[in-house]
């Protein structure tokens, strides 16, 4: 590879071919603008590749003699604005004096998203000494509902469950109603469906929702609704969005049944049953087992 290198540069800095004879002399060409720029473009970067290779070359070399021109100095950390830069750099595990030739970046990586807040992490080795840490913050979009009894905790728009709400104002972020075992930092499909919902009530502009119910319940009967007022809007499963554009007009309209109803079923398409009470076993077992709406009982119907 060197010499071919060097044969290319013999070649460019050849002199030109005589073209004529002056008294007895040879006359060269003089070069171009172009080719003597050409010339002192190749020579510089084979002289900046010298110096990089030399560099590269000579690390371990420094790294035996004098560890210390090597050793980790600080951590610039970028991105992070929930996730305290401090609690970042710790996370990354690294000793002071740390040689940055002995650092495992995707390692570091690993280390940074086990943090809560971040989503994602990117680690940069820079000589000497340095290291860029960048990161992608979660956001909370819910607050999910973990064991029992619940325990809330901030919920991003995968699904992921990551911190404990604890004293935090979760004021305005709609409460997610998950499976018992769910485990925080770890994505949950059901969750991730909940957030989905939540931004359709969003879309839809359906406001006063407490709660939406992903499980702990009879599974024809989710997902569910749960208003503010303390009425349960059963969903079920499928066309979501063309229920919840039933649901806001109902709620638009205000029919004088709804101001008595404490459960209002979609399950039926274009028919939306609203009961004065919570449904019996063998109203939801008849509705999940035939698909057809359950017999009338004495709560109002729409």
């Amino acid at each position: 590879m060197r010499g071919a290198a060097l044969s290319a540069f013999d070649d460019l800095d050849a002199a030109e071919p005589v073209v004529r004879r002056r008294r007895g002399k040879r006359v060269r060409r003089k070069r171009t603008l172009r080719q003597r720029l050409a010339l002192l473009g190749i020579w510089t970067a084979a002289v900046a590749l010298g110096v990089v290779t030399g560099m590269h070359a000579s690390e371990p070399v420094i790294a035996r003699l004098r560890p210390e021109v090597l050793a980790v100095k600080n951590v610039a950390v970028v991105g992070a604005s929930r996730a305290p830069a401090a609690e970042i750099v710790k996370a990354l595990g690294l000793a002071a004096g740390t040689p940055v030739l002995s650092v495992d970046a995707p390692e570091l990586v690993r280390r940074v998203e086990t943090h809560p807040w971040v989503a994602h992490a990117r680690v940069t080795l820079l000589r000497p000494g340095r290291i860029l840490v960048a990161v992608e913050e979660r956001e909370p979009v819910a607050v999910a509902l973990l064991g029992d009894p619940p325990t809330r905790f901030w919920l991003d728009a995968s699904g992921t469950p990551f911190l404990p709400v604890g004293t935090a104002n979760a004021q305005g972020r709609l409460a997610v109603l998950g499976p018992e075992d769910a485990a925080p930092l770890t994505a949950n499909p059901l969750f991730a469906e909940g957030v989905t919902l939540a931004a359709a009530l969003e879309r839809h502009g359906i406001r006063g929702v407490k709660a939406v119910l992903m499980a702990r319940g009879a599974p024809e009967l989710l997902p569910a609704l749960e208003l503010t007022s303390g009425v349960r809007v059963v969903l079920g499963a499928g066309d979501h969005d063309q229920k919840l554009e039933r649901l806001a007009a109902l709620l638009r309209a205000r029919p004088a049944e709804l101001a008595a109803a404490r459960e209002i079923d979609l399950r039926f398409g274009d028919r939306m049953v609203l009961r004065g009470g919570p449904p019996s076993s063998e109203e939801a077992g008849d509705a999940g087992g035939s698909g057809r709406p359950p017999p009338p009982n004495p709560g109002p119907h729409g």
